[in-house]
Formats: C-alpha cells, sequence, structure tokens
C-alpha cells in the first residue's frame, strides 16, 4: 500500500490496525514534536512508593527498598545522603561548600564505600541511583518484580502520540551510564525503557518495556520478546530487547532501534555516558496488541484497531533488581541524563 492511499482511506474512515512499514524511513530528516522534554528538577522530587505524585512533573521514585512494616521502607528517601554516590553511579552533582553532596543525594541509610547504602542522586535533568540489597532487609518478596527506582513522568491529560498517521512513531531516549554492579549473591540487574499505554476507546491499560540492560550475559534469562500479564497490577505487559534481533535470530516486532542508538548491554559495566533512543511505530504497537490479544483475550480482546485510540498514560527509565530468593542479593549503581519523549514523523 502506497502512503498517499494509506492516507486517503485513513481520511476516508477505512482505518484498519495495519500499517505501512515505511514509518520514518530516515531518521536524519525527521521531524521530532515534543512529548516530554527533560525537566531541570531538584531533590524535592525524590519521593517513595507511598508519595503521591504531581501529573506531569519528573518524579526520581524509589520502591521496596527495605521490608514491609519497616523503618528502612517507610523512610527510604528521608535522609541526606552525604558520602559520595558518584562511586557506583558515575554521576556526581556540583558540590556544595555548605552541605557537600548532601542537597541532591537521598536514601535511608548513608554508608560510604565499601558497604555503599542504597541512594538516590537529583539535580536538574541528571539523575543517579545506587541500589544494593546486602544493605536492606528483603526476606519478603516482592510481587511481580523486585527493589526498584523509576525516573519517570505521568501524563494527565494522557498524551496523542500518532498525530501523523503512516509515519509516526513514539521516541524514547537518554544518556545512561552503568560503571557499577556486584551479583555474587545471585540477585538479577535491569534497566528498560518503559511507558504505559491507554486505549482510550475501551479505557484498557498495559505496559511496554524495552531492555537497555542486563547484568545477565545475553540470551540467558534475557533478550527475548514477550508479552505477560503482571500479578501485582493485574494488567498485561510486552518487553522487547533494544536489539534489531531477539536472542533466538527473530526480528524484534514490538519496537524499532534507532539507528543512532547503542544496542543493548550487557554483563559488563561502562563509566562514560551512552546514547539510547528507541521508537514505537504503528506497526510496532499493531503487532503488540495483537499478541495481547491472542495472550489475554479475556481482558484485552476488544483492544481497538485504531493507532489514533491509544495515547500515553506515563513514560520513563526504570533500574530494578530481581532477587529469585530472599537470600539472594546484587547491588547495581548508574546513572542517566536528558530523558526527554516524542513524535517522530515525516511529512
Amino acid at each position: 500500500m502506497s502512503r498517499k492511499l494509506f492516507l486517503l482511506l485513513s481520511a476516508l474512515g477505512f482505518f484498519v490496525f495495519s500499517v505501512p512499514s515505511f514509518a520514518v524511513d530516515n531518521y536524519a530528516n525527521a521531524e521530532f514534536d515534543e512529548i516530554h522534554s527533560y525537566q531541570c528538577i531538584n531533590s524535592n522530587r525524590v519521593k517513595s512508593q507511598f508519595d503521591s505524585y504531581t501529573p506531569n512533573l519528573v518524579y526520581m521514585k524509589v520502591r521496596h527498598h527495605g521490608d514491609p512494616g519497616t523503618a528502612e521502607l517507610l523512610n527510604q528517601v528521608a535522609t541526606s545522603v552525604g558520602y559520595d554516590v558518584s562511586v557506583y553511579s558515575g554521576y556526581q552533582p556540583p558540590f556544595s561548600p555548605l552541605v557537600g553532596l548532601s542537597y541532591a543525594q537521598r536514601g535511608y541509610y548513608d554508608l560510604g564505600p565499601p558497604d555503599g547504602s542504597s541512594a538516590v542522586q537529583v539535580y536538574c535533568a541528571n539523575a543517579g541511583f545506587m541500589i544494593n540489597t546486602y544493605q536492606f532487609s528483603h526476606a519478603v518478596p516482592v510481587t511481580g518484580g523486585g527493589p526498584n527506582v523509576a525516573y519517570d513522568v505521568e501524563f494527565r491529560p494522557t498524551k496523542p502520540v500518532f498525530n501523523h498517521p503512516g509515519s509516526s512513531e513514539l521516541t524514547l531516549q537518554a544518556y545512561i551510564k552503568l560503571p557499577w554492579f556486584l551479583d555474587v549473591g545471585g540477585g538479577i540487574g535491569q534497566v528498560v525503557f518503559y511507558v504505559t499505554w491507554i486505549d482510550t476507546s475501551e479505557n484498557l491499560k498495559f505496559f511496554q518495556l524495552m531492555q537497555v540492560f542486563d547484568t545477565r550475559p545475553w540470551g540467558s534469562g534475557n533478550g527475548s520478546e514477550f508479552v505477560a500479564y503482571d500479578p501485582a497490577s493485574l494488567i498485561g505487559y510486552a518487553s522487547s530487547p533494544l536489539k534489531n534481533y531477539d536472542k533466538y535470530g527473530s526480528a524484534v516486532q514490538f519496537i524499532t532501534k534507532s539507528p543512532y542508538s547503542q544496542t543493548m548491554q550487557n554483563d559488563t559495566t561502562w563509566s562514560s555516558s551512552k546514547f539510547f533512543r528507541v521508537h514505537v511505530s504503528e506497526e510496532n504497537l499493531a503487532g503488540l496488541v495483537e499478541e495481547l490479544r491472542a495472550g489475554q483475550p479475556a481482558l484485552y480482546e476488544n483492544l481497538s484497531s485504531n493507532p489514533g485510540d491509544y495515547e500515553l498514560a506515563s513514560a520513563g527509565v526504570i533500574a530494578e533488581v530481581l532477587l529469585p530468593s530472599t537470600t539472594d542479593n546484587i547491588s547495581m549503581g548508574g546513572s542517566l541524563s536528558y530523558f526527554e519523549v516524542y513524535e517522530a514523523y515525516e511529512e
């Protein structure tokens, strides 16, 4: 189908969720409309899972850093942390002569190397993290995930994405570094881009994850593309590696890796910022919707066939550690800067 024919049929109302594969052919010539630009924030935007959030503002959210009912969990971001978290995160906020680094860093314990207690950093468009399960209680498993930090924004009202039918792609990007992980205790560390999609015609929600990093070797428990169901949120989700091909050698269907992006990283650290960019075209989303319909028909059989019905409810970057057993441990440190969301298209 030609692009002109596709646009004509769309205008006449003959819209089916099967789109031409051209989308944005040449990203060097693409237009980018801002959905979310970076925000310059401070440590007042560091929150825990118990806090409320103002829509359309970026937050650094800390979740599950301690067992339920403990002071660790209740106060997981209550302390100004003074040790140099950049040893693990790779990011050091500008030094304050009056208070050192504590104005930009939050956690519960303040234990520097070699202990390296969990902490997060926020300064303008930069954020850093150290998640260290060796230094907080975790005897109670976290349903559907693990201790994590999320640098993200919730959109209210939700944000339309596909405003240029046939040549429109959601775009997420950030500079990321990950200079530290230690998993001798059996834990797993991951970093992902994520979005929450809303089918506005049916008020149905699902998540989409794009795998940026995994502490395991490529293909060892990671690198596949799939849809699944989150028992904690009771919502479906899809996951894809930020590569052109999955671990089985099949073309990745639900996302498109930007030609300007680094590919998914595995099993090794890096200390200089790398640029990651991922796209979700109408065609990518069509494949995801088909899989959700087939895999979870009781919940998603009525998902819309019109890409214009799909809007963003949230977007961000999540660093998470998974603990196969309560005796496992891992520490992981990294940072990001200039997280942004766009619609990419060609006229």
